[in-house]
């Protein structure tokens, strides 16, 4: 990640040029080419996929998922006395307690890394809170440095465009799976982003050659 870090600016510049003046990786748009990349060609947009998974497949960037239902916490709660909230996620909400969890499992696989004296910064996508925010969640410190949980735009914090694009490919997968057939557009996508899958952490893997609609393809790619 720092050798990364400050190649970032340079890839957003480069991707402007690419993409009609794209300020950051919208990977669902670039996936249907519309909005900045509505004039950008198939083969293009799938390059910017083919660049962002080759940065994942070098640097290994450890990629954990979290979901909670409804249903789920219910469960939970009724087996376990929690607090109300955690700064201001309310456990009564599952997305809040989602958050939770997450940071929670994040902060073990930190802990049980051969980091002695290595805090890491915690940044979350805005939306929850809005850009710039940032709450204490003691519980988590020393090991997320001061305990702070901060959240910020993805055009502030860049790294966070790396962990838009893991969820895209996660939530792309699970998407693919359910078609009945592929289009050309969507095998090509299946075979540029599957060494990311060795990042994800804490789900199943699916060789692609094993879903059920690999072998129906439509023809185009749009």
């Amino acid at each position: 990640m720092a050798e990364l870090l400050p190649q970032l600016p340079g890839v957003l510049s480069e991707l402007a040029q690419a993409a009609g003046g794209a300020s950051e990786f919208h990977f669902t748009d670039i996936y249907a080419g519309k909005r900045a990349f509505e004039n950008v060609s198939p083969s293009v947009r799938l390059a910017l996929f083919r660049f962002m998974s080759a940065v994942f497949e070098y640097n290994r960037f450890p990629v954990f998922v979290q979901t909670m239902d409804p249903d789920t916490l219910r469960d939970l709660r009724s087996k376990f006395r929690w607090p109300e909230a955690f700064g201001p996620l309310r456990v009564s909400r599952h997305e809040d307690f989602a958050l939770v969890f997450l940071l929670m499992r994040v902060r073990a696989y930190l802990q049980s890394l051969p980091l002695a004296g290595v805090a890491a910064r915690v940044f979350v996508d805005e939306g929850r809170l809005k850009n710039g925010v940032a709450f204490g969640f003691p519980k988590l410190a020393p090991t997320f440095r001061d305990g702070l949980i901060c959240f910020a735009n993805s055009k502030v914090v860049l790294p966070l465009q790396l962990a838009d694009f893991a969820a895209f490919v996660l939530n792309r997968w699970q998407l693919l799976r359910q078609k009945s057939s592929l289009t050309r557009l969507d095998k090509e996508f299946l075979a540029i982003v599957s060494p990311v899958s060795q990042c994800f952490e804490n789900i199943e893997r699916v060789s692609i050659q094993n879903l059920p609609n690999i072998s129906k393809l439509k023809d185009g790619m749009h």
